[in-house]
């Protein structure tokens, strides 16, 4: 963060312009990071299992339930913002 902030104070002192650009769905076409033994679940609840289920019929033979609610588990292949 220190170093952020020692650049923002160059460019003021020198009256740079800057700009910031973002990637749109940048996230959406990177691999997960593969870690030996280690897998990322996603798991969806819910209405979010219905969402999934419409969007492909393949998921619906994997919904389970957790007392009454609805539950899909689904590895990560790629991805997610914010994802560490």
């Amino acid at each position: 963060m220190v170093s952020i902030l020692n650049t923002l104070a160059i460019e003021a002192y020198e009256g740079r312009d800057v700009a910031i650009v973002d990637v749109p769905g940048a996230y959406l076409h990177a691999d997960m990071p593969q870690t030996e033994g280690k897998i990322v679940l996603l798991k969806l609840k819910s209405d979010f299992v219905d969402i999934m289920c419409i969007v492909n019929e393949k998921f619906t033979h994997h919904v389970v339930y957790e007392g009454k609610t609805k539950v899909l588990y689904m590895k990560v292949l790629r991805e997610i913002y914010g994802c560490l």
